[in-house]
């Protein structure tokens, strides 16, 4: 599975993504709840603009590892680009929950507060 994985890595990496997809399909057959393979396969998703279909299987990652600050600041992503921008901040809350110095997550956050025109809290989370 490692060199698998390992190459849908090198493969989404490399902007390869229906190799990266593929492989990760492949893997999923045999380990349906691989954290790492789902949250991949995700992010692959998003990118290939899946949105659905990705916010499907980060949420299912979550579920297998609720502990990954990373996952649901890339749910968060998808969530926007949903147009659930509530949802999108609800995950950056996690995200900093879990990783309070998670930068990224509090960058994330703050713009969409600002995109909400909620400047007082999109202050206050950039202090």
């Amino acid at each position: 599975m490692h060199s698998k994985f390992n190459q849908a890595i090198n493969f989404f990496e490399k902007g390869n993504l229906n190799e990266s997809k593929k492989l990760c399909l492949e893997i999923l057959k045999e380990e349906p709840k691989n954290f790492d393979i789902l949250h991949l396969l995700g992010i692959v998703s998003f990118k290939l603009k899946n949105y659905k279909n990705s916010v499907d299987l980060i949420a299912k990652a979550i579920t297998i590892n609720p502990k990954s600050a990373e996952a649901y600041n890339n749910q968060s992503l998808v969530l926007k680009k949903l147009n659930k921008p509530e949802e999108a901040i609800e995950s950056l809350n996690q995200a900093i929950k879990i990783k309070p110095d998670f930068i990224q997550a509090y960058n994330s956050r703050g713009h969409l507060l600002v995109e909400l025109d909620r400047l007082d809290a999109a202050l206050e989370n950039f202090n």
